[in-house]
């Protein structure tokens, strides 16, 4: 075969090789020999046997003079098809000797087109990942945009996946340029939860190129932007069971029993008596007998955790879970005392019993003398008033102090206060609510541990 390519100087040895690419491209390859194989790949000789890379197969190659030239016969050029690679080699003896210059093309064009089929992947959330390969001459404009360029994938029937281009690598040579692109669909990348305290957990929730919804109020948004696509990372607070921890607005996040110090009030009686002696003398007696001393003591609670958008306690947190109501004594037991008679106050006191409370009951009435014995009053079997008064009035008026506690379930801590900010500025508040189970009665004589007797 003694055809030529682009020059006299360089013979066809065999038909040139021929590829069908993807895309509608196309790969020839020709084998050369050199009109001067001695000296024509000598440095000084070298533009006698290699064209320009990105030269069009069709184009002539001049040297010496511009008779060199070989035009394409007709019907042999491929459009846009440009030389990638070229190179000599020597041959062997059995081939003749000398040696072989190897032109390859390929068709490129002022477009970029796929080179390969796309790749496709998948995160560990199950995010769609794309990688392209797409290849055009040199030189041609790269215009597509990390973050906003999108592909509308579909992999046979499947419903077309979204994915934007994350990134992307630009492979420049004389002939071509080629650009590899990895895109990504949009979602969720990466969870990450963090147990904090109180049953809340810190939920770290990343997102690929378009932030999505998360639940529970966000403490914190990042947006980090790699070459212009954007992972967006988000932290919300949730309780255990993966709600928010503020719910429709107040929300029971955690419980745990405890124990919690109580106080026993002390029992005192203020009793009040009457009678007559053995000689006829009508007679009144106040006494005050301590019955049980205040005792602290702990107690089995459960305490209850809350957050919510409101900052203060409201009238049903002090009977949560049926609960008698808060347990904090503003007053105790208290006693006014006096005996008078005929307008003249003849005794009278009045005694407030911190730490204690009563179930007595207040009394009043009159001593009366009978035939020759007078009345007399007495107040802790002490004699106050007596002689010749003819009538002794009393009056034992009593403030009972707290409720007998004993049996009950009452609040022991109801308490607010602020916990967070989230990235709106809004403040969000913990509320704390302690319920004693019921309070066991004290036993007749100190145990240890605490036991209910």
């Amino acid at each position: 075969m003694s055809i030529s390519h682009r020059t006299n100087r360089l013979k066809l040895i065999t038909s040139p090789r021929v590829e069908q690419l993807q895309n509608g491209r196309y790969r020839l390859t020709f084998s050369l020999s050199p009109k001067n194989p001695e000296e024509d790949w000598y440095f000084a000789n070298k533009s006698r046997i290699f064209a320009d890379y990105g030269s069009l197969q069709s184009a002539e190659m001049f040297f010496d003079s511009p008779a060199d030239g070989i035009n394409p016969r007709t019907g042999e050029a491929y459009d846009d098809m440009r030389l990638v690679a070229a190179q000599s080699a020597p041959r062997s003896i059995r081939e003749g000797g000398g040696y072989i210059v190897t032109f390859v093309y390929e068709t490129l064009t002022g477009s970029f087109v796929q080179e390969t089929d796309d790749k496709f992947s998948e995160t560990e959330n199950g995010l769609r990942t794309l990688t392209r390969v797409s290849i055009a001459k040199a030189g041609t404009d790269y215009t597509n945009t990390v973050g906003s360029t999108f592909i509308d994938s579909q992999i046979d029937a499947e419903t077309a996946v979204r994915v934007f281009l994350a990134e992307f690598e630009i492979d420049n040579t004389d002939s071509f340029r080629r650009v590899t692109e990895r895109y990504i669909e949009a979602g969720v990348l990466s969870v990450n939860k963090t147990s904090l305290s109180d049953g809340v957990y810190r939920v770290s929730t990343t997102f690929a190129h378009t932030e999505g919804s998360v639940v529970g109020p966000i403490v914190s948004r990042k947006t980090q932007n790699s070459g212009g696509f954007k992972t967006i990372t988000v932290d919300s607070l949730q309780d255990g069971d993966g709600t928010s921890i503020i719910g429709s607005g107040t929300n029971l996040v955690h419980q745990y029993k405890t124990f919690v110090p109580f106080q026993y009030p002390g029992v005192i009686d203020v009793t009040t008596t009457t009678g007559a002696t053995s000689g006829g003398n009508n007679y009144v007696n106040v006494v005050e007998e301590i019955k049980r001393p205040p005792a602290q003591s702990q107690v089995l609670a459960t305490t209850y955790v809350f957050f919510q958008t409101a900052s203060d306690l409201v009238q049903a947190d002090y009977s949560y879970d049926s609960s008698d109501g808060l347990w904090s004594p503003n007053n105790w037991a208290s006693s006014d005392i006096s005996f008078s008679s005929g307008g003249f106050e003849g005794f009278s006191i009045s005694k407030g019993y911190r730490g204690y409370r009563t179930s007595s009951s207040n009394a009043t009435g009159t001593r009366a003398q009978n035939v020759l014995a007078f009345p007399f009053a007495q107040y802790n079997h002490s004699t106050k008033m007596g002689g010749f008064n003819t009538v002794i009035n009393y009056s034992v008026v009593l403030e009972k102090g707290p409720p007998d506690p004993i049996g009950a379930k009452w609040v022991v801590i109801a308490d607010i206060k602020p916990a967070f900010d989230d990235v709106s500025g809004t403040t969000y508040y913990k509320k704390t609510i302690v319920v004693s189970d019921a309070i066991p009665t004290q036993p007749a004589t100190a145990t240890l541990p605490y036991e209910d007797s």
